[in-house]
């Protein structure tokens, strides 16, 4: 059975990565071991630009692995923006048991409609609930304010895990 994936989807600065980590947080409190993907679609700059892993990238390394104690970072060069149906494969079997995704609002996923404060709906397949700061205008979906990320949790877990 693959691992379900459950995207976090919205506008720029509309409260996907507070959604995202909340519900991680969650899940992680009741012993689940998750994955997390996040679309960065202006880029990222994961290391200062002065670092040692920074420098081995820029010299032309097209795949620069750093470790330390307790994690490793990852940094590979890729000709196009990869899809997140592509990065999945990348987790192995068993290491997680359910997978946050950041974005990817044309992904194929289940997805959380994260509605900022100027109340504009992406365009989206998937939908299954919305969160915002008030009474939703938009799918009629079930909707869940910002504060309200236990109860997101127990409809994860009751309809997709």
């Amino acid at each position: 059975m693959p691992t379900p994936v459950i995207a976090m989807s919205g506008f720029s600065n509309s409260g996907k990565t507070g959604v995202a980590t909340s519900v991680i947080r969650i899940l992680t409190d009741l012993g689940y071991r998750v994955g997390a993907v996040k679309h960065c679609h202006n880029g990222f700059d994961a290391e200062r630009p002065d670092s040692d892993t920074a420098r081995l990238g820029e010299a032309g390394a097209s795949v620069v692995m750093a470790s330390a104690p307790g994690r490793v970072y990852v940094m590979e060069r890729t000709p196009d923006d990869p899809t997140l149906e592509s990065l999945l494969g990348r987790f192995e079997d068993g290491d997680v048991d359910v997978i946050i995704a950041e974005g990817y609002k044309s992904s194929g996923v289940p997805k959380v409609l994260v509605i900022g404060a100027d109340m504009k709906y992406p365009d989206v397949e998937n939908a299954f609930a919305v969160v915002c700061d008030k009474e939703s205008g938009g799918p009629a979906l079930p909707t869940f304010c910002f504060d309200e990320s236990e109860k997101l949790v127990d409809m994860i877990l009751r309809d997709h895990l």
